[in-house]
């Protein structure tokens, strides 16, 4: 999947490049399939060669030879060499993490020219896991960046720091407006309107709605959105809130969420066993 997710941002962000250096698609398609050629092609200095080849090394975990071949095609001022050497960085990936070292690097991919909604996430997120003040402001600058480029995973952590005051300033109705924007995209935004407009954050507060979209989160395929979502469906049960209260439909929302490793659930059910 990484190697796929690489060639089209390569095709996709890269293609002033592969016009500039006469690389033609066919040309493109046989540095990506026949590995001897595409070595040959990396030890005579092409740096789109160099990056794919440093991309098979990482593949099989090889992150010293990785870091080898991306080096060589970021000595050549290629951004998404950089950019490739910031995300080993950013994961300690044969080297030890370093969130500030990630960030720099993609700074300079950026300089280079190589730029992209996920390079832009992750990014905020360097910015983000340095955990200072001053930081948090720049996560949420990229994270504003990469949200009106469409990320919903950016959208979401956008409305998290607006929710939370991380970064800038409380606004829970700008909050809510990106949730509703990254709902679809990003699983954990439709927990998020559910919970908002459970608490009234943002939104008036709407228990029938907030159980719509819990209900919702039933579906999705994240496991941590369906535990989350099934713990609080137990709660609302529970109390009532928004439902008829019904402690037997609570029971089974709560057991569920407790029997996969859910704390709070879990605490329901301490005196069994």
């Amino acid at each position: 999947m990484k190697r796929f997710t690489l060639l089209i941002a390569i095709i996709s962000g890269f293609s002033s490049t592969l016009t500039a250096q006469n690389i033609d698609l066919n040309f493109f398609d046989r540095l990506t399939t026949d590995t001897a050629f595409c070595r040959k092609s990396a030890e005579q200095g092409l740096p789109i060669a160099q990056i794919i080849m440093g991309d098979r090394y990482e593949s099989v975990n090889d992150y010293e030879k990785a870091m080898e071949w991306y080096s060589q095609a970021a000595m050549q001022g290629d951004g998404m060499a950089y950019y490739n050497i910031a995300m080993l960085y950013f994961h300690g990936k044969g080297v030890e993490r370093s969130y500030e070292t990630a960030g720099g690097l993609m700074l300079e991919a950026i300089n280079k020219g190589y730029e992209n909604s996920t390079l832009h996430r992750y990014l905020a997120y360097s910015y983000l896991n340095e955990g200072k003040e001053q930081h948090r402001v720049q996560a949420v600058k990229w994270f504003r960046t990469a949200a009106g480029e469409g990320d919903g995973e950016s959208m979401y952590m956008l409305g998290m720091m607006l929710r939370m005051g991380l970064g800038t300033d409380v606004n829970k109705q700008e909050a809510f407006s990106w949730f509703m924007r990254a709902s679809d995209k990003f699983a954990y935004a439709d927990l998020a309107i559910a919970s908002c407009y459970g608490n009234g954050e943002g939104v008036t507060q709407n228990y029938p709605e907030a159980i719509r979209w819990f209900e919702k989160c039933l579906k999705s395929d994240a496991p941590e959105v369906v535990l989350e979502a099934s713990y609080s469906l137990g709660i609302c049960y529970l109390k009532g809130n928004g439902v008829t209260k019904d402690e037997e439909r609570a029971e089974e929302y709560l057991r569920y969420a407790a029997e996969r490793g859910h704390k709070g659930a879990q605490q329901f059910f301490t005196s069994e066993g």
